[in-house]
């Protein structure tokens, strides 16, 4: 029996729809379901079971050549004996209903490949990429923000947590250095900036990661709902760590002429020279020693608040020598250092600075003198490009010291001349008097002004013959 309905159902009479097999009323794939539906059915009878009912979804075939997605409920009817009578199948149109899941299951598709891209596109940028919620936690990150600067390997391991949390974590790998990681306060005081204006904000963010100076042109903006509400930031960070050293070491340049030509302290000079290196690498203990009368003396210290190990101590007069007698950069790690230090099992690691410096200060290309930096919190400090700016600023020092040392040479000499208890006049190739000093003045009763630019002949008394005036 088939009801009329399927003629609206499928535009066909209940007797046509009888005189098909599975295959005339259904497409190819629902008609093999229907024949396991079927044949699962009456194993069971035959076994002596009622089969409970059930519901398929079956893709029905219409006389005008398309298909329609139906729902079948199949029931087992038994006689009151219980003897198997038929099967009756329920059969409702849900052609529109199996279009919208269709529809939001290639919607949902499309949203996965989608973020898929999105994720593949992020992760293999160099620029940092990240989103917060309204509460400062990350709610997306990218692999480059994960690597170089919350220092984890996995991009949902940030998700929910904040800066602070991997500032925490990276600050016990190293707790004596102060600025081991300092970039956190400067990000999370411009995520409330931007939402509190609600505008993008461009900025230069800055500070250290493991003890390296970082710098980033990060750009943040108001991240919205639908309904226009802010719920949080959304940002994207580019290093320009390298720019930005830079122009910190052309400033740096800049600034250590100036002070060789500004101060005539040479332990000004040098103070200066430290601020403005602290502001490229740790410089925090500088030392800068010369030879003078051949013995290299210290003419500048400034060693911070860590007091070096006796061992230190005793070890640093031969690194100076190596400096000095190889004339060229020296740099070692703990690691050497202990090794050259007897007894280092007994010394104070603690005490012993993590990366040392020795470059030497030369004059006429040979050493005269050695700047010695070091590190006590830093392990990886003077790289190979610091070492550059640092032989480039030892050289500047070198030349300042020989600068300040011929400047107070010519003052002793100037002031030794002024105060001779003899005659002096200094004249050019022409014999054109340039100077005299006052005891010339006491003596021949000309002044200062009547001298110079005048001949020695000016002298010429009378009394002498001609020939003593042409030998002088």
């Amino acid at each position: 029996y088939v009801s009329p309905s399927v003629f609206y159902l499928r535009g066909i009479s209940p007797e046509e729809n009888m005189n098909e097999t599975f295959f005339d009323t259904l497409t190819e794939s629902s008609a093999h379901e229907a024949i396991r539906m079927f044949e699962y059915y009456t194993s069971i009878i035959k076994s002596g079971e009622k089969p409970l009912p059930q519901t398929f979804e079956m893709e029905q075939k219409h006389k005008n050549g398309y298909s329609i997605w139906t729902e079948i409920m199949i029931s087992a009817v038994f006689e009151s004996t219980g003897e198997f009578k038929y099967f009756l199948g329920v059969t409702r149109d849900i052609t529109e209903r199996r279009k919208s899941a269709d529809a939001l299951h290639s919607s949902i598709d499309e949203n996965k490949r989608l973020q898929t891209l999105f994720r593949e596109v992020a992760d293999n940028i160099s620029d940092m990429i990240w989103a917060k919620d309204n509460n400062g936690n990350f709610i997306f990150v990218n692999e480059s923000l994960c690597k170089n600067l919350l220092l984890t390997d996995s991009t949902l391991d940030p998700i929910g947590k904040n800066e602070l949390y991997y500032a925490t974590i990276a600050k016990r790998e190293n707790p004596e250095n102060p600025i081991w990681y300092t970039f956190v306060e400067t990000s999370i005081e411009t995520d409330k900036e931007v939402i509190e204006s609600g505008e993008t904000r461009h900025y230069e963010l800055y500070g250290t990661v493991r003890g390296n100076y970082v710098c980033l042109d990060v750009i943040k903006s108001p991240l919205k709902d639908e309904n226009g509400d802010i719920i949080g930031i959304v940002a994207a960070g580019r290093d320009i760590t390298d720019k930005k050293r830079d122009e910190l070491v052309k400033r740096l340049y800049i600034r250590i002429s100036s002070a060789v030509t500004e101060f005539d302290d040479i332990q000004e000079c040098l103070s200066i020279v430290q601020n403005e290196l602290n502001t490229i690498t740790d410089a925090s203990n500088f030392e800068v020693f010369y030879k003078e009368h051949n013995e290299l003396r210290p003419i500048y210290s400034q060693v911070g608040i860590k007091e070096c190990s006796r061992y230190y101590t005793q070890l640093q007069p031969s690194l100076l020598n190596i400096v000095l007698g190889d004339n060229k950069t020296l740099r070692l790690s703990l690691k050497e250092i202990m090794k050259l230090i007897k007894d280092s099992e007994e010394a104070d690691i603690s005490c012993l600075p993590k990366s040392w410096i020795g470059i030497p200060l030369r004059k006429n290309g040979k050493s005269e003198g050695v700047l010695v930096i070091k590190s006590f919190y830093d392990k990886n400090a003077y790289s190979d490009r610091e070492s550059e700016n640092l032989e480039f600023i030892a050289q500047q020092i070198a030349n300042t010291i020989e600068k300040k040392r011929i400047a107070k040479q010519l003052q002793l000499l100037s002031a030794s001349v002024e105060q001779s208890p003899v005659s002096i006049l200094i004249t050019d190739n022409k014999g054109v008097i340039e100077y005299v000093n006052p005891k010339f003045c006491d003596v021949t009763g000309y002044s200062y002004s009547e001298a110079i630019g005048n001949n020695p002949k000016l002298l010429k008394s009378g009394f002498q013959s001609d020939d003593v005036y042409t030998k002088l």
